[in-house]
């Protein structure tokens, strides 16, 4: 064992003996609470995300039965109340991610 901790010396905290247990014990928990972190800020990512597509997406196209009413079908279906006005996108969840990059202008946000 002591020539893989030679070996591999930035894992020696994973070999080392019982006094460096309360040491090993903290990081660990200091990495669970990153990788919780991590994890929370993609679910909110993809919350924020679903609730975009709902608002704003439609895609395949539905087909309206008439083109003047476009919108108002769409408000109507998704239960959009009390709006006067709204805007879809008729785009794939890839070529919404890669105009409206969140890395480039921040978080996607509508007003609506």
């Amino acid at each position: 064992m002591e020539h893989w901790m030679e070996r591999f010396s930035g894992c020696r905290a994973l070999v080392m003996g019982a006094g460096q247990g309360a040491m090993n014990a903290k990081g660990i928990h200091q990495l669970w609470m990153l990788f919780s972190l991590a994890w929370l800020v993609l679910e909110m990512d993809a919350a924020s995300f679903e609730q975009f597509k709902k608002k704003h997406v439609d895609y395949p196209m539905n087909l309206p039965e008439s083109y003047n009413n476009y919108c108002n079908q769409m408000m109507m279906s998704r239960g959009m109340k009390y709006r006067y006005y709204n805007t879809f996108i008729n785009a794939s969840d890839y070529t919404l991610k890669h105009i409206c990059s969140k890395y480039d202008d921040g978080p996607w946000i509508s007003d609506n």
